[in-house]
């Protein structure tokens, strides 16, 4: 098989395949964690800030969770933790939804190895702070620690030709 040379990949004025960061676009994750989630204390609210001057194309999302239990907290491939919470992701400024009720986070997220892809990139503009309302539907004795969701994209400038 023959290496595609880097010269030959599609270039334009305003994008070049091989050096994104040409017209100010780039890779980007943007993350948001909440740091306990209990039957004790189920519910809580985390933030996402998106930078301003950028507007983001989020593609895909991931999900990881620590749990609390008396002994090792050590996870490998077998034992990564599936939280039982549910997400409902709000628009801090319009205070629209961006879906119509709370439902389970492993119907948004995979884990780091298998992230959940959108069918299309969803844009939040540059300056966009995200809500997320998390709940817990874990057991009695049982805490989900530094539970991060990840938006996986790429942002590019806001006065960028859409």
């Amino acid at each position: 098989m023959r290496a595609l040379n880097p010269t030959a990949l599609p270039v334009t004025p305003t994008y070049d395949f091989a050096n994104p960061q040409s017209d100010g676009s780039d890779t980007c994750w943007y993350a948001t964690n909440v740091k306990a989630l209990s039957s004790v204390a189920p519910s809580l609210q985390s933030l996402l800030q998106i930078d301003r001057g950028v507007d983001f194309y989020w593609y895909a999302t991931s999900l990881q969770a620590d749990v609390t239990t008396a002994g090792d907290n050590s996870q490998t491939e077998s034992t990564l933790v599936i939280p039982l919470v549910t997400v409902l992701i709000q628009d801090a400024a319009s205070g629209r939804n961006l879906e119509n009720l709370s439902f389970p986070v492993t119907s948004l997220a995979g884990d780091g190895e298998r992230p959940y892809g959108l069918i299309l990139p969803r844009i939040i503009r540059g300056a966009t702070a995200l809500s997320f309302f998390w709940t817990s539907k874990v057991a009695a004795g049982t805490t989900y620690n530094n539970l991060f969701l990840v938006l996986h994209g790429f942002t590019r400038p806001s006065a960028w030709p859409s």
